[in-house]
């Protein structure tokens, strides 16, 4: 083989091999942080919806003006719009629609509708609890498989320029010092040496090794 095709073959291969190493860690990066930003995008939205309806439920046990009553009733609804454009999970569905005919009756005077109110808010805010925690440790897992992930690339990096390092020795350096070594014999008197080493599969070293053996030989 050419030295020369040899060592562009080789570096390609480096090169993309290296190019896929960065990509994979990329990918695996991106993997994780929309997994973590998930958690706060589908949850955390229901549970402040269910927790501000909470706040407004609780602000109505005193007597209230009517302009106040209907502040209060406003902000109910923004959050519960707020919370139904949310959904993802099943049970919201069925909680939501629990919230909806019981704030109905609460807002028309029905005060006794209270305590059924104020559960299905809990439950609501329970079950986005719940799905964020296990998403939590999901994304945990996650970020630990990433991380042992881009570790492994990072190693297969390292074992691919050792490779590179080893094909140059063998295929360059020490083929080079052998000839080197056989001419500075030869310098000092020393007409018995030759070279020879099997290691290079290069077609240029070789060449020109044999042709100082025959070199030597003449003489």
């Amino acid at each position: 083989m050419k030295a020369k095709s040899y060592f562009l073959n080789l570096s390609t291969t480096v090169i993309l091999l290296n190019v896929v190493i960065c990509l994979s860690a990329i990918f695996l990066v991106e993997r994780i942080i929309p997994a973590i930003n998930n958690i706060l995008d589908e949850n955390a939205y229901s549970i402040a919806s269910a927790v501000n309806m909470l706040q407004v439920i609780s602000s109505t046990e005193t007597n209230l003006k009517p302009e106040d009553s209907l502040k209060y009733r406003v902000q109910f609804w923004e959050n519960f719009e707020n919370a139904k454009k949310n959904i993802t999970l099943k049970s919201e569905k069925d909680i939501l629609d629990s919230i909806e005919i019981s704030a109905k009756e609460f807002w028309t005077g029905d005060k006794e509708i209270k305590a059924s109110l104020t559960d299905s808010l809990v439950m609501l805010a329970n079950v986005n609890l719940k799905d964020m925690k296990k998403k939590e440790l999901k994304a945990e897992n996650l970020s630990i498989a990433g991380g042992w992930a881009v570790g492994i690339l990072l190693i297969l990096s390292v074992g691919i320029q050792l490779l590179l390092r080893g094909k140059i020795l063998n295929g360059i350096i020490i083929p080079l010092e052998g000839i080197t070594a056989v001419l500075q014999d030869f310098k000092n008197g020393n007409n018995m040496r030759r070279f020879v080493d099997k290691k290079t599969h290069l077609a240029e070293i070789k060449q020109t090794g044999h042709l100082i053996n025959s070199i030597l030989d003449s003489k």
